[in-house]
């Protein structure tokens, strides 16, 4: 029961950042599946990944209903995310754990850097 009122508080969190930024769950999620949840780095992941689809579902109806989108660069660029996001995932499952940690960390502190 402890745990699954930290998922669903975490499911949340999330969800919140999501809507509101528009992306980042994963930063919430990844971090919680790997340290709290003990998840190996690869399914951490995986499992993230699978959650934020329907956060992103969920924020894209809104956002598509409220937002004049425009959809030429929503389709061009989900075209070359759906290639990127073939590649990534074959290439999670050929890094150890530590190595992903260690991308995800740069990842982050070059995002954060970028947005000052």
């Amino acid at each position: 029961m402890k745990d699954n009122l930290k998922i669903l508080i975490v499911g949340f969190i999330s969800g919140l950042i999501s809507g509101f930024f528009g992306a980042g769950g994963g930063l919430i999620v990844v971090p919680f599946l790997s340290k709290f949840m003990k998840m190996d780095a690869v399914r951490s992941r995986a499992t993230a990944i699978t959650i934020i689809l329907f956060l992103v579902i969920t924020s894209s109806f809104f956002y598509f209903r409220k937002i004049n989108l425009d959809l030429s660069l929503v389709i061009n660029c989900t075209i070359g995310g759906i290639i990127g996001s073939y590649i990534g995932s074959k290439l999670l499952v050929k890094f150890s754990s530590k190595v992903l940690d260690i991308i995800f960390i740069i990842f982050l502190f070059y995002s954060g850097i970028k947005m000052l």
